[in-house]
C-alpha cells in the first residue's frame, strides 16, 4: 500500500484526508501557504507570553484558541498542539514543533571555516556542520529522504571572543568619491564588453598559415614567418601501436562475438610477436596451449614457427630451433588436413627448418603435399602474404603460378625469398630431381626475387647464367618479364620476354609419344612411369613454352602467342600416348578379354596354361591401368593449359583445336576433349564476350552432350556482379549461395581461389564501409577471415589504416572478434612496429 508523502520533508502521512503535513506543517499540495499550527499554551495554563517570534509565511486561516488572547504574541510553542487547542506537549506524544521547518538551519556535508560543529541526525545519522553558536537551534538534515528531517540540535557552551574595538565609518568624501569610482571602471567595463563594435571574427580552417603580430622592424625584407599550427597525423605506425596495445583485451573475448577462441589467440599471439613484442606473444602462446591442448593444438603450428623466426632474426639460433622442434612435433603427430590454414602453417615451418640448415627433415614431405587438393590454392596464400601484396588476384596471374607442378615445393622457395634467405631457397631448387618441379621452383625464385630486390638484383642474373637447361631459363626470363610488365615497365618487358623467344628455338620439335606394343606393356611392371620414358623432360617444355604463349597474348602478340601455345600442347603429347588409345586398351581386356589371353599366350609362349595366362593378363591389365594413368595427366595438364589460353582472349582458337583433336580418325593424336569440360568453358565465356561463339557451341551441345564444371560458371559470373561497388549484395548472395552447391563442396579449395581473386578484385575499387559490408554477407566464416586479412594490408598499404581502425572500434559495426583481429593481422605485417623497450 503506498501513503502520501509530504513535498517539503518526504515523510510518509497515513491519513488520507489531511491538508497540512503532521510532521512539518507544510502543505500537503505542495502550493504556498499552508496554514501553521495554533500553539499551544504552557504547561500549566499560564497565560505569560514568551518572547515574540517571526509567523511562518503563509496565510493565517484561523484565530489561536485556548487562554491566550487573540491580540498577544503566540508563544514560543514546546510542541504541537491538539486541533482544539487545548492541551499541550504533553497530550500529544508525536508533537512536533511545525513552525520550526522555515526556520531549520540546514546542515552541510563538510566543514568550513565557520562551520565546524558536528552534528549528527537522530533519526538517520548523517552527518553534517554547522555554526557552533547555533547549537541549541533547530536545523535540518541533509538527508532528502529523511523521515524527520527537522530537529534541534542541544545548546553547548561557546568562548566568547574578545571584544573588538569598533569600527568608524567612512568620511562622507572617500564614501562619494569610491562610489564614483566603482561607477566609472563598471561603465568602461560594459562599454569594452558589450557596446563597442567588434569586427568579425573566423577561425582559420586547420592547416592555414596564421601570421603573429610583431613589433616593427627597420628593414621591410625582415618578416617573421607564418606560424603553421601542427597538426598530428595519425599514422600507418600509431595504428600498429593501438594494436599492440589492445590485442590482449580483445583476444579473450567469447561467443557469440568470437567464433574461435583458439584462433583468436593463434591471431594475437602473431600479432605481438611481428610488432616485436615478444614477452607478451610468449604469454600469449601459453594461454593458447591451455586451451588448444587437447582438441586443436595446430592452432599453434603458426605461432610457434613465427616466434622461431623472430628468433633467427636476432641471431638466438639455439631458441629459434626450440620454437621449430615444439611446433614440427606438433605436425608430426598429425594435424588436420580438411583446411588450407594447416598447411600454410606447415609450409612456414619447413622454410624455417630449411633456414636452420635442418632441410633433411623438409625434402621427404615435398612430395606428398604436392599433390594435395588445398596446395595451389596455399601457395597463392602465401605468395599473396608473404609477398606482402595482399592482393590474391595478381598473385594468382603471375606467369609462373598459371600452371605449378609441384605448389608447396614453390611455396616454400617464395616464403624463403620473402624471409631473406635467397641461398637457402636456392639450395632448394638444387636439391629437386623432377626436372619441371626443379625448373617452377626456379621461376619462382627469380619471380619473387625481382618482385622484392628488383629484375637488377645480382643474384638473379647469377640464377640466369647458371641455369640447368634452356627451359629453365626460359621460364626466369618470362618471370622478369612478367614482373617488368607488371611495374608497367613494357619496353623492358618485351626485351625480356624476346630473350626467352629466341631460347625457345632451341627446344627442338616434339614428337608425339607412341603407344607401347602389348609386350612392352607387360614387361613395364615396376618400371617407372608405366615404362615411359620421364614426362617430366617434356613438361617442363610444356611449362617454358606456355610461359611465353601467355605472356605474348597478354601484350597484344595473339598470332604469335597462339603459334607458341600449339608447341606446348605439341609438347604435351611427348610426354605419354593419347588418353582415346589408351582407353581402347582397357577397353579391349573388359570387353574382349579371351582374345587379349590368347594375344598374351602367343607372344609370351605361355604354352596353354590356363593359370599362366591367367597371370599374365591380370599384370597386363595392371599396366595398362598405370599407363591410361600417364596419358590421362597429361590430358588433364592440356585441359587446364586450354583453359587459361581461353581466358587470355583465345576462345575461338581454342575451339578450333578442340573439334581438330576430338574428331582425328588417328586414336594416337586423338584427344577426348568432348568428354572434357573445355567446351562447356567456351560456351560459358562466350555468352560474355562472343555471342556467336557461345551460339555456335550451344547448338552443337544438341549433337554432343556437354560437360559443364559448375565453378567456371562461377568464375564468369561473379566479375559481372562486383564490377559496381555500390552493388555488391548480388554478388554476395551468389558467393554464399554457392558454397552450399554439392559440385562445389566437392571442390572447395578450387573455390577458394575463386572467391578470394573476387573478392582482391572487388577490394581495389570499393570504400572501406562497402567493402565491409561485402564480406559481412559473403557467408563461409574462414572466408571471411581471409578476406579482411587480404583488406587490412591491402589498405594499409594504400594510407587507409585510420578508416579501417574507425570501423573496427565502431560500436555498430557487426564485425567479430575474429574479423578484427584478422583485420589487424593484415595490418601489423606491413611493417613490423617499434614497441618501447620497456614493452619488449
Amino acid at each position: 500500500m503506498d501513503f502520501r508523502t509530504c513535498p517539503a520533508c518526504q515523510a510518509s502521512v497515513l491519513e488520507d484526508d489531511v491538508e497540512d503535513c503532521p510532521f512539518c506543517g507544510a502543505s500537503m499540495s505542495g502550493k504556498p501557504g499552508g496554514k501553521p499550527k495554533p500553539s499551544a499554551s504552557p504547561a500549566g495554563g499560564s497565560t505569560k507570553s514568551a518572547a515574540p517570534k517571526k509567523k511562518p509565511a503563509g496565510k493565517p486561516s484561523g484565530k489561536p484558541t485556548g487562554a491566550a488572547s487573540a491580540k498577544a504574541p503566540a508563544p514560543k510553542p514546546e510542541g504541537r498542539g491538539t486541533s482544539s487547542g487545548e492541551g499541550g506537549a504533553e497530550d500529544d506524544p508525536f508533537g512536533v514543533d511545525t513552525s520550526a521547518h522555515t526556520k531549520a538551519i540546514p546542515l552541510t556535508p563538510t566543514a568550513t571555516k565557520t562551520r565546524t560543529f558536528l552534528v549528527k541526525c537522530p533519526m538517520c545519522e548523517t552527518e553534517g556542520y554547522i555554526r557552533p553558536e547555533d547549537t541549541g537551534k533547530h536545523v535540518r538534515c541533509g538527508n532528502a529522504n529523511c523521515m524527520i528531517p527537522v530537529f534541534k540540535v542541544p545548546r553547548v557552551a561557546i568562548e566568547e571572543k574578545p571584544a573588538v574595538a569598533e569600527k568608524k565609518g567612512l568620511s562622507p568624501a572617500i564614501k562619494w568619491g569610491g562610489g564614483g569610482l566603482v561607477v566609472a571602471v563598471v561603465g568602461a567595463l560594459v562599454w569594452f564588453f558589450v557596446l563597442r563594435e567588434v569586427p568579425e571574427v573566423t577561425v582559420p580552417p586547420a592547416n592555414i598559415p596564421i601570421t603573429r603580430p610583431t613589433d616593427p622592424v627597420d628593414d621591410p625584407d625582415k618578416v617573421t614567418p607564418p606560424v603553421t599550427p601542427a597538426v598530428k597525423k595519425v599514422t600507418l605506425a600509431d595504428v600498429q601501436q593501438n594494436i599492440l596495445n589492445g590485442v590482449k583485451s580483445l583476444a579473450p573475448q567469447r561467443r557469440p562475438a568470437n567464433r574461435s577462441l583458439e584462433f583468436s589467440r593463434q591471431l594475437s599471439t602473431e600479432i605481438l610477436t611481428v610488432g616485436g613484442r615478444i614477452p607478451q606473444a610468449v604469454d600469449e602462446l601459453a594461454t593458447l596451449k591451455t586451451i588448444s591442448a587437447r582438441k586443436s593444438p595446430y592452432h599453434q603450428v603458426d605461432p610457434l614457427a613465427e616466434l622461431g623466426w623472430q628468433a633467427l632474426s636476432t641471431g638466438d639460433t639455439a631458441k629459434a630451433e626450440q620454437y621449430a622442434a615444439e611446433a614440427l612435433d606438433i605436425v608430426n603427430k598429425g594435424i588436420p588436413t580438411a583446411v588450407r590454414r594447416t598447411l600454410d602453417a606447415e609450409v612456414r615451418l619447413m622454410a624455417l627448418l630449411v633456414a636452420l640448415h635442418q632441410g633433411d627433415k623438409v625434402l621427404p614431405m615435398l612430395a606428398q603435399l604436392d599433390a594435395e587438393p588445398r596446395a595451389r590454392v596455399s601457395l597463392l596464400w602465401l605468395a599473396t602474404t608473404e609477398g606482402g601484396t595482399f592482393d590474391f588476384d595478381v598473385e594468382a596471374q603471375h606467369v609462373w603460378h598459371l600452371e605449378v607442378p609441384a605448389p608447396v615445393s614453390m611455396a616454400l622457395v617464395e616464403v624463403l625469398v620473402c624471409r631473406g634467405h635467397f641461398a637457402d631457397a636456392k639450395e632448394i631448387c638444387g636439391q629437386i630431381t623432377d626436372p619441371a618441379v626443379r625448373e617452377a621452383c626456379l621461376a619462382a625464385l627469380v619471380g619473387r626475387a625481382a618482385l622484392k630486390d628488383g629484375v637488377n638484383a645480382p643474384e638473379i642474373a647469377a640464377e640466369l647464367a647458371a641455369a640447368p637447361t634452356e627451359s629453365a631459363k626460359i621460364r626466369m626470363q618470362c618471370a622478369l618479364a612478367d614482373v617488368q610488365l607488371g611495374k608497367g615497365k613494357r619496353p623492358e618487358a618485351e626485351a625480356a620476354l624476346a630473350a626467352a623467344v629466341v631460347l625457345s628455338e632451341s627446344l627442338g620439335e616434339p614428337q608425339p609419344a607412341p603407344l607401347p606394343k602389348m609386350v612392352e606393356i607387360y614387361n613395364s611392371s615396376g618400371q617407372p612411369y608405366a615404362g615411359l620414358p620421364q614426362p617430366a623432360l617434356a613438361e617442363a617444355k610444356v611449362l617454358a613454352l606456355s610461359d611465353i604463349a601467355f605472356l605474348q597474348m597478354r601484350m597484344d602478340q595473339g598470332e604469335a602467342g597462339w603459334t607458341t601455345f600449339q608447341r606446348s600442347m605439341d609438347w604435351a603429347r611427348s610426354m605419354a600416348p593419347s588418353p582415346a588409345a589408351t582407353q581402347d586398351l582397357l577397353d579391349a581386356c573388359d570387353q574382349k578379354s579371351a582374345t587379349v589371353k590368347s594375344q598374351l599366350d602367343s607372344l609370351l609362349k605361355l604354352g596353354g596354361n590356363s593359370a599362366t595366362i591367367f597371370r599374365a593378363f591380370n599384370q597386363y591389365r595392371r599396366q595398362c591401368d598405370q599407363l591410361d594413368q600417364e596419358a590421362q595427366d597429361r590430358f588433364k595438364l592440356q585441359v587446364r593449359l586450354l583453359k587459361q589460353a581461353a581466358l587470355q582472349g583465345q576462345l575461338q582458337q581454342v575451339w578450333k583445336l578442340v573439334q581438330a583433336r576430338a574428331k582425328d580418325p588417328n586414336l594416337n593424336v586423338r584427344e577426348p576433349y568432348y568428354k572434357s569440360d573445355v567446351p562447356g568453358m567456351l560456351q560459358m565465356e562466350g555468352d560474355v564476350h562472343d555471342k556467336a561463339l557461345a551460339g555456335e557451341i550451344r547448338a552443337f551441345s544438341k549433337e554432343q552432350t556437354l560437360v559443364y564444371d559448375r565453378l567456371d560458371w562461377i568464375r564468369t559470373v561473379l566479375p559481372g556482379l562486383t564490377a559496381d561497388p555500390q552493388k555488391l549484395d548480388a554478388a554476395a548472395a551468389k558467393l554464399r549461395s554457392e558454397l552450399t552447391q554439392p559440385d562445389v563442396q566437392k571442390q572447395p579449395f578450387v573455390m577458394d581461389e575463386v572467391a578470394l581473386r573476387v573478392i582482391s578484385r572487388v577490394q581495389r575499387k570499393a570504400k572501406t564501409a562497402q567493402m565491409i559490408d561485402f564480406l559481412l554477407l559473403t557467408g563461409d566464416a574462414t572466408l571471411k577471415e581471409d578476406a579482411f586479412l587480404l583488406l587490412g594490408g591491402y589498405l594499409g598499404q594504400r594510407g587507409r589504416a585510420v578508416e579501417l581502425e574507425k570501423a573496427m572500434s565502431d560500436v555498430n559495426s557487426k564485425l567479430e572478434v575474429t574479423h578484427k583481429l584478422s583485420i589487424q593481422r593484415g595490418l601489423i605485417s606491413l611493417k613490423p612496429a617499434s614497441a618501447p623497450a620497456e614493452q619488449r
